[in-house]
């Protein structure tokens, strides 16, 4: 359903078209639901799978990069071994160098969260929890 509102500003009008999506309720004729909650939920859901989405290529690339890097040294060091440009067991290595990386990377960011995780519990802690001794603990 459309609903059309003419707003008024100065010597020129602007026209505002406002869209409200309903849906109707079987069983109940005119009865109708406001369907903003569900494309919110909707918008939520795309964005949550648009962040994750960023960090998974955000990876990949810095994979890449480090792949890149190990590639070129690589291929330097065997072109000094060997005296001329040949590609060998050295290009072997690069899908396990990268994947590598990118479960190092990973590994990495679970336990930068997990140690996020362990100080906010730590905050919370009374002074016999954390292990601070009796004789170290402040007096009232």
């Amino acid at each position: 359903m459309k609903l059309g509102i003419m707003k008024w500003t100065g010597r020129d009008r602007q026209r505002v078209w406002i869209v409200v999506e309903y849906r109707r309720v079987p069983g109940s004729p005119g009865d109708r639901i406001r369907l903003a909650k569900a494309r919110r939920r909707r918008w939520a859901a795309a964005r949550r799978l648009a962040g994750k989405v960023f960090w998974v290529m955000l990876r990949a690339l810095a994979a890449a990069w480090v792949t890149y890097l190990y590639t070129a040294r690589a291929m330097e060091q065997a072109l000094l071994q060997r005296g001329y440009r040949a590609y060998g067991g050295e290009c072997l290595v690069i899908p396990f160098v990268f994947y590598g990386v990118f479960k190092a990377i990973r590994l990495a960011e679970r336990a930068v969260r997990a140690a996020r995780q362990w100080a906010s519990e730590r905050k919370g802690m009374v002074c016999r929890e954390k292990g601070i001794p009796e004789a170290a603990r402040p007096r009232k």
